[in-house]
This record gives structure tokens, C-alpha cells and sequence, in this order.
């Protein structure tokens, strides 16, 4: 039996740490403004909470207020700048489209509007993640 005392495997060399950056909620709402548009998600900038979000003006207003309380409550916020994780978010949407599907009076493109939150949830935190994980090109 070989036993290293004291071996440091090269992934625990010192590496330059930076600062996790994160989406805060308000911001990820103004992102899937951003990338759905105003009538999909047409956001109130002096909400003060996840239910005054999307404003009525939305196409599906009910199902993006639900998906913007389900947000909210999924990743534990404290407040609109609270931060936003892919995964919890991806669970509440999941949630809310399996209740929405399972209801008797949907329709196609409620679900659809759902899928296009989930996709963009996707490319707004996997994005955001991806450059949180990235080793500094410059470091050694």
C-alpha cells in the first residue's frame, strides 16, 4: 500500500479566486425582457415585490406572475436584488408548466410561453455561471 503524506495534487495549487457574481431577481426579469420582449414580459421597474414584476400588460400575465412568485419563493429570495441559481428556477418553471399542462383549459401557447421562460432561464444563468466558473486566463 502506497501512502503520500503530504501530497497536494496540482487542483489544490493557490488559483486566483474572483468574487462569485450573481443575477439578482429584478435583474433576471429585466433580462427575459430583455431577450423575450415588452409583450411577453413587459416589467414594472419600481416593483417591490415578485407579484408586482410583470405588469398586466402581458400577453400571459397570470402565468408570468406565477412564474414570477414560484421564482422567487424556489430560490429563497429575501428581496428584489436577491440572487437567482439556474436550478431552482428551472424547478419552479417545471413545476408551474406541469400544473398548467395538467389543467383542463390550456392552451398551446401557454406552454410555449413557459418552454421560452425555461430556455431563457437558460441562456440568462447558464450564461452567468459559466463565466463564474472560467479560470482567469491570466492567472498562472
Amino acid at each position: 500500500m502506497l501512502l503520500l503524506v503530504g501530497y497536494r495534487p496540482f487542483f489544490y495549487m493557490a488559483k486566483k479566486q474572483q468574487a462569485p457574481t450573481f443575477v439578482g431577481f429584478r435583474n433576471y426579469f429585466e433580462q427575459l425582457e430583455e431577450h423575450l420582449g415588452v409583450l411577453h414580459v413587459p416589467i414594472q421597474p419600481r416593483a417591490t415585490g415578485p407579484r408586482q414584476i410583470v405588469t398586466s400588460e402581458a400577453l400571459h400575465a397570470d402565468l408570468a406572475r406565477r412564474a414570477a412568485v414560484e421564482v422567487y419563493r424556489e430560490n429563497q429570495c429575501r428581496g428584489m436584488q436577491s440572487p437567482v441559481r439556474l436550478f431552482p428556477t428551472l424547478d419552479a418553471l417545471g413545476r408551474l408548466r406541469f400544473k398548467v399542462e395538467d389543467s383542463n383549459t390550456t392552451d398551446q401557447p401557454s406552454v410555449e410561453f413557459l418552454e421560452s421562460l425555461g430556455e431563457t432561464t437558460l441562456l440568462i444563468l447558464n450564461a452567468q455561471s459559466t463565466s463564474d466558473s472560467e479560470a482567469d486566463p491570466n492567472s498562472p
